[in-house]
């Protein structure tokens, strides 16, 4: 090789030659790394790109599951809440469908020994049990002040009434006597039953073991007697 009009010796052409080849391998390297690193920075990019998606479908199935368990809390609330009102409904569906019963009307006969009305006729004396009521209260607070004594007649083929010395107040109701009844007629009249009747009286009491002729001869009938009314001691 000629350059500056003189041959260049061996060993630099040589150095030259090899010089040359180094630097292709140099710039091949460069080269070489150079797309290396923009390899590895495309894949990065890509791999730091990739894990929000994976974090927001993490979120969101983390939100779907929660609203899931959110609703279904909500659902088994609402059960639990309709539970109750049934509950509830039909408690007081059966308080209100359950029968009143009323007593009104009916009368409990008191048997203590206070509340058994003597009655008197000759050497017959006759017990009766007293109804619980208005009249008999009073008509036992007149007794407790001493004997009553009251004038019969018969009347209609079924009864021997007769007169009180005062008037008791009435709880009066339509009644079918039967044998033994003793009533309260218009507030001042006290009627012995030996035969049934049906009408409108206050109910005093009941004469029991008796039957129509056996009752209406104790009692004096069918004339006009006299009875003597008194509370047994």
């Amino acid at each position: 090789m000629k350059k500056f009009g003189f041959e260049a010796p061996d060993y630099l052409l040589s150095c030259g030659r090899l010089g040359e080849k180094y630097m292709r391998k140099i710039v091949l390297f460069i080269v070489l790394s150079l797309m290396m690193l923009t390899l590895v920075a495309c894949t990065g990019g890509q791999g730091r790109e990739a894990t929000p998606v994976s974090s927001v479908s993490s979120a969101e199935a983390s939100v779907s599951a929660s609203g899931e368990s959110s609703t279904a809390s909500s659902a088994a609330g609402e059960a639990a809440v309709g539970a109750s009102a049934n509950t509830g409904s039909s408690t007081s569906d059966a308080s209100t469908s359950a029968p009143n019963i009323s007593t009104a009307g009916s009368s409990t006969p008191n048997t203590s020994t206070a509340n058994i009305l003597l009655v008197s006729s000759g050497d017959m004396r006759l017990e009766a049990t007293l109804e619980d009521n208005v009249a008999t209260a009073e008509l036992v607070a007149l007794l407790q002040e001493g004997p009553i004594t009251v004038n019969l007649h018969e009347y209609g083929g079924f009864e021997m009434i007769g007169g009180l010395p005062q008037s008791l107040p009435t709880a009066d109701e339509q009644i079918s006597t039967s044998t033994g009844d003793i009533v309260l007629y218009q507030g001042k009249q006290i009627s012995f039953f030996y035969a049934s009747n049906n009408w409108s009286y206050t109910r005093l009491g009941h004469i029991d073991g008796y039957n129509s002729a056996a009752l209406l001869e104790a009692l004096g009938g069918p004339y006009d007697s006299t009875v003597e009314l008194s509370l047994k001691e």
